[in-house]
């Protein structure tokens, strides 16, 4: 993985900000402090947005989004993601692999990774098996794992048809985004320590029941992060 200067993120990043700041209700709130090294932050998926305020948030180290590989096919957004070094999400089993070397590659130099545990967005009442993706990157990658969960009215999310072109087809999802001046919250929990578990092997079982504890901190953060709406 080509790594651009991070001189580039840091410019991206204060646009973004403002952006954010203006369209959204933005309230945040830390439970812990971050601790050093390598992270893995475990967030959950209501709208196609939840990267953005833990990007513009966490400041003391390079951070890394898994972004879906279709949203590369959009030119400005995948130049974008290139120069803010951000990572290509693979779903096919034959590309796999490379999202996870650059992710382990990035975690190698003391940076961080994003990504859902749940794996694809979910509506926020709804319930999904956890992935065990990010308890494999946390271990593999020597990383400390971070809940955050964010929380959006249902009623705040609008659906919009997205059109793009991959791998030479056509397709139509339907994307969800927050509407304008949307409560949004962002609860960061305390990290999840697993340095137990480096470099020993780890059963599948293990690896799920991992999994359903971060997932399990990652919602009720959520409704933590409800709360932050409910005070003056």
């Amino acid at each position: 993985m080509k790594l651009y200067p991070r001189v580039f993120a840091k410019v991206l990043r204060i646009p973004l900000w403002v952006f954010l700041h203006f369209y959204l209700r933005l309230r945040f709130g830390v439970k812990g402090e971050f601790p050093p090294g390598p992270k893995v932050f475990a967030v959950n998926h209501p709208t196609v947005w939840d990267a953005f305020p833990i990007l513009v948030y966490v400041r003391e180290k390079p951070l890394h989004v898994l972004v879906e590989e279709q949203v590369w096919s959009f030119a400005v957004p995948a130049f974008l993601f290139r120069l803010a070094n951000q990572i290509v999400l693979y779903r096919s089993s034959e590309e796999s692999w490379k999202t996870i070397e650059d992710a382990l590659f990035v975690l190698s130099r003391g940076h961080s990774i994003l990504i859902a545990p749940e794996g694809e967005r979910t509506a926020p009442d709804a319930r999904v098996r956890a992935r065990r993706g990010v308890v494999r990157l946390a271990l593999d990658g020597k990383a400390t794992i971070v809940p955050v969960g964010v929380w959006i009215d249902e009623r705040d999310i609008v659906m919009k048809p997205v059109q793009y072109t991959h791998g030479g087809q056509e397709y139509t999802v339907e994307s969800y985004f927050p509407r304008f001046r949307a409560r949004y919250g962002v609860m960061f929990g305390e990290p999840i320590v697993l340095d137990q578990y480096f470099g020993k092997p780890v059963s599948r079982e293990r690896y799920q029941k991992l999994a359903n504890l971060v997932l399990e901190r990652v919602r009720a953060l959520s409704e933590e992060a409800r709360g932050l709406f409910t005070g003056p």
